[in-house]
């Protein structure tokens, strides 16, 4: 199924009315995706409205009222009046009374606003708002401008300044662009790190180590199932089904032996530098170093 204007709109809109954000590369590249793949809009919209970014907004212990509050205050804000606001929620509230989920709330307020324009009484502004959201969203989704990252408060900050004044799309799609810089900036930082771990031969086997997020995960789990084959009755802390907490509590502990070695062998390449001197490091700075790299190692 081809990805049409239409998909383009409704995504952006749906992501605006869902977490007043713009979806961004990552997210608009996952609902390309299943829009590609012959989702509808409102399978999308549920599928979201499941995620834990969604969740994080709009917990699963609201009531209906609280979530359909919640929902129109960060969707309208101030554009309509304070009665079409609480007929708004009233009509939510019932909708969820009959067995409408959040998602579909969702959808059908999306399918109500399609339909409206800036003429509309109660919910002009509101529409002319909403609009301009959806010019900034598709913006920084597609195209040169598009933010990468899947921080939803980074997605979020762009729209926050755009009202049902047109000026503000530009300004918001502007402030935005040194925001895209500073996501590559940081991106090409974190991958020339992940580089350098990876080269290292902290083993001293003559062979790059190739330290990654997954292979120390995957020694995690393998320090937690060797040791929950090991349960005992008086070993404290473990056991057959080991808790998040214990994983995670080994995971800091793999991480800070590879942070110590990473640095214990950094002082010794300092050390091993022929031109030391040249780099305008003194040899009490590099045992300083050193002495920092062999404490961290000391107290893992």
């Amino acid at each position: 199924m081809a990805f049409t204007a239409e998909n383009s709109h409704d995504a952006s809109l749906f992501f605006v009315l869902a977490f007043g954000a713009a979806p961004g590369k990552e997210f608009g590249g996952q609902i390309y995706q299943a829009y590609d793949a012959g989702a509808t809009t409102q399978q999308i919209v549920n599928t979201y409205a499941t995620k834990p970014q969604f969740k994080d907004m709009y917990p699963d212990t609201q009531t209906s009222a609280e979530f359909a509050a919640a929902l129109i205050k960060n969707v309208v804000g101030n554009t309509a009046s304070d009665t079409a606001k609480d007929q708004a929620v009233a009509d939510i509230v019932a909708a969820m009374g009959n067995g409408l989920g959040k998602g579909d709330v969702i959808y059908a307020i999306l399918g109500n606003l399609s339909k409206m324009d800036t003429a509309n009484a109660d919910w002009g502004k509101t529409v002319a708002m909403l609009n301009n959201k959806i010019a900034v969203a598709k913006a920084l989704t597609e195209g040169g401008k598009a933010l990468n990252t899947t921080d939803l408060a980074l997605l979020q900050d762009p729209l926050k300044g755009v009202t049902e004044d047109f000026d503000t799309v530009q300004k918001a799609i502007d402030a935005a662009g040194s925001l895209t810089d500073k996501l590559e900036v940081l991106a090409a930082a974190n991958k020339a790190k992940a580089d350098f771990a990876a080269a290292l031969d902290l083993n001293g086997d003559g062979k790059a180590d190739g330290w990654t997020a997954a292979n120390v995960q995957a020694k995690v789990d393998a320090d937690v199932a060797a040791k929950g084959a090991l349960v005992d009755a008086k070993v404290v802390g473990y056991s057959t089904a080991p808790t998040e907490a214990q994983k995670a509590a080994l995971l800091a502990v793999v991480k800070a032996d590879n942070d110590a070695a990473v640095a214990d062998k950094q002082a010794d390449l300092v050390l091993k530098n022929k031109a030391v001197a040249d780099l305008g490091v003194t040899a009490a700075q590099v045992s300083q170093y050193k002495a920092l790299a062999a404490n961290v190692t000391a107290t893992d």
